[in-house]
């Protein structure tokens, strides 16, 4: 069990906060969250301990767990550290780190960030036990999900490009150490009128470091570095501007980090202008007007086909939102719509998405691996002609959880399967990278994911390759 309400009393050094001794450690909340935090059972550490918090796990390792836990009107993040990370035992003795837990460090760099300028998930929980010498032994924390951010890579560089060389100056001014700032991490709030920068938005804050050891110039150097190897058009000259009287040295210095950045994440820099060093080709294949023109003139007695496919496997009746990822040029809107759907079009490829918008009325252009939306947010999602693209388990399944998250009563998926006369042409033709997958190993994917297996058909069995199967949302 863990505190009740009644135990918090309000913090002197920090208006509207509550903290509540523990024994070798604390608790510190919002004020005004406490109802809430109790209410979904996250005061209590046992419940925390045992991973009974309800929601789903977004993240997982052998120390430490996320988990996404529908609250009031948004998600909430519930993140659990036990012990210490190999190798940092000692620092924690010495106490080299300040403040020694992870929750605590990661508290502090949500106020660090936001003194510069950069909006973070807000906390409103968090706390640790320690040992008598003062080395974490439990850590939690709890975060609001980041509303109103796209990730920066969807926006063009020369909009954005000034706003960023303020942040790198401010990062670097104030010695914060950003390891993770790369275009996965990095987002921001499109705002209206010229006089207004753009606002940006970090995740993945445990590492850090508000108090860095390093000079101006070497944070300047890692954070543009960074910048250059994965967001589109960023470019190291017009990042060396950030510090006062850079020039060529500095500059070559950043593109020196950038390359070294591209091999530590693996990031093919053919690629990375468009993908930010996405690992397969069908999220670069679709940008541009070129695809959805050629997508509009595909053959109409293929679109029919499976649309007759979608058409038998839909439920008969949709509740309200549905959404549709990717989207593609939007072919299937007027299908959902017929349901009672209202759909949401998401596409990693702007072109895709503005074509979609124009019948759908509702465009987000976004990553199917990182769905901006709430937990069921709508009442199914739709994923076209999309997992054959999609090159290992680990990528489909965090997809899948995803699309669970999301939906409220159904999942609605197609894939290729490796036994048909279709998939062995594929096979001895140009157009082999497509990825197979039998109907048990859709159905294991899939409940590994939190998807429970309702119907499934094939377009032509043991002749075409396409099977498509709705799913229903597993209950927790």
């Amino acid at each position: 069990m863990g505190p009740s309400i009644r135990d918090f009393t309000q913090c002197p050094q920090r208006p509207g906060w509550s903290r509540c001794a523990l024994p070798g450690g604390e608790l510190r909340a919002a004020t005004e969250s406490l109802k809430e935090l109790e209410r979904l059972g996250l005061l209590d550490l046992e419940r925390w301990r045992l991973e009974q918090l309800g929601g789903v796990t977004v993240n997982r390792k052998p120390d430490r767990w996320v988990r996404a836990v529908p609250g009031e009107g948004r998600a909430l993040f519930a993140k659990y550290r036990r012990g210490t990370r190999r190798g940092e035992w000692f620092e924690e003795l010495l106490h080299a780190r300040m403040p020694r837990s992870a929750s605590a460090r990661e508290e502090q760099a949500t106020r660090a960030l936001e003194a510069i300028g950069l909006s973070t998930a807000r906390v409103i929980l968090s706390g640790e036990i320690t040992t008598a010498l003062g080395v974490e032994r439990e850590s939690f924390l709890v975060t609001e999900e980041l509303v109103g951010f796209n990730p920066i890579d969807s926006a063009a560089w020369s909009r954005i490009s000034p706003a960023l060389r303020a942040l790198l100056r401010g990062l670097s001014e104030r010695r914060v150490a950003v390891p993770d700032l790369y275009a996965k991490h990095l987002f921001l709030r499109e705002v209206d009128g010229p006089e207004t920068s753009p606002r940006f938005a970090l995740v993945d804050l445990p590492r850090v470091e508000t108090r860095s050891l390093r000079s101006a110039v070497e944070l300047l150097v890692r954070h543009a570095g960074a910048l250059v190897a994965t967001i589109p058009g960023a470019n190291a000259s017009e990042l060396a501007l950030a510090l006062p009287g850079g020039g060529a040295s500095l500059e070559r210095r950043i593109e020196e980090r950038a390359a070294l950045v591209r091999r530590r994440k693996k990031i093919d820099p053919r690629t990375a202008a468009t993908t930010g060093g996405a690992s397969y080709s069908a999220r670069t294949r679709y940008i541009g007007d070129a695809p959805v023109a050629q997508y509009r003139e595909r053959s109409s007695r293929r679109d029919r086909s499976e649309r007759a496919l979608l058409e038998a496997i839909l439920p008969p009746r949709i509740d309200g939102l549905v959404l549709d990822a990717p989207c593609g040029f939007g072919r299937l809107h007027d299908l959902l719509a017929a349901r009672g759907g209202k759909p949401v079009s998401l596409d990693i490829s702007p072109d895709m998405t503005r074509a979609a918008h124009a019948t759908s009325g509702r465009g987000v252009i976004a990553e199917v691996e990182r769905l901006p939306l709430a937990d069921r947010a709508v009442d199914g999602a739709v994923c076209f002609r999309f997992l054959h693209h999609v090159p290992t388990r680990e990528q489909r399944v965090a997809i899948l959880r995803e699309l669970a998250r999301v939906s409220r009563s159904f999942v609605v998926l197609t894939w290729f399967h490796p036994l048909s006369l279709h998939h062995l042409r594929r096979k001895f033709s140009a157009d082999s990278a497509r990825f197979t997958l039998t109907r048990l190993q859709m159905q294991r994917e899939a409940l590994e994911a939190g998807l429970v297996l309702e119907h499934s058909r094939a377009q032509a069995p043991f002749l075409r390759d396409l099977w498509i199967a709705r799913f229903s949302i597993k209950p927790l």
